[in-house]
């Protein structure tokens, strides 16, 4: 469903980017803009959210909406395309005015909901399921629904073990690490 709600956007004419010839090589750039959007990689993704940078968060928000559902592919198959997950969504800007369709908010709701609820009732030691919620927080997106799904479930014993791990990984370092004690 996403390529189909996602498919009137495309890069444009030029990429929103640093532009430091660093962050992302010209070719590559190249072969985002040539190619086609099933043919996308993980490691091009990572290469362009990284360098993925503009002061029109609405232009920048735009475009990421053309590769969204690629990469959204990717990290429902567990294969990582940002330094972590909380910094995969970053630059969605979904809570900037009138830059997301309420169906596209709609559908990244529940694509949250879905997405947070596997992640929780699939218990995996080296996946944190706080560091999934962050990656939510960080698109824009309200996410008090994933704090209900959480709440709702700990009765369970895998979204127990999920919220235990993360209090164990949290207090670890012998102090409290928490990006939700704000």
């Amino acid at each position: 469903y996403s390529y189909i709600l996602f498919n009137k956007y495309q890069f444009g004419n030029t990429l929103e980017v640093c532009n430091c010839d660093c962050c992302i090589s010209e070719e590559d750039s190249k072969v985002l803009f040539a190619s086609p959007l099933t043919n996308i990689t993980p490691a091009l993704i990572r290469e362009y959210l990284n360098a993925a940078s503009s002061e029109n968060h609405f232009k920048l928000a735009q475009q990421i909406k053309f590769i969204l559902p690629k990469i959204l592919d990717f990290i429902t198959q567990g294969i990582e395309v940002s330094l972590a997950p909380e910094f995969t969504l970053a630059k969605l800007h979904i809570d900037l005015p009138n830059a997301w369709e309420e169906d596209e908010i709609i559908f990244m709701r529940k694509f949250s909901s879905l997405f947070f609820q596997d992640k929780l009732f699939n218990f995996v030691e080296s996946d944190i399921s706080d560091s999934y919620m962050v990656m939510f927080v960080n698109s824009g997106l309200d996410v008090k629904h994933l704090f209900n799904i959480w709440e709702n479930a700990i009765e369970n014993y895998t979204p127990m073990l999920n919220f235990i791990q993360m209090l164990h990984y949290n207090f670890d370092s012998c102090f409290y690490y928490q990006s939700f004690a704000d």
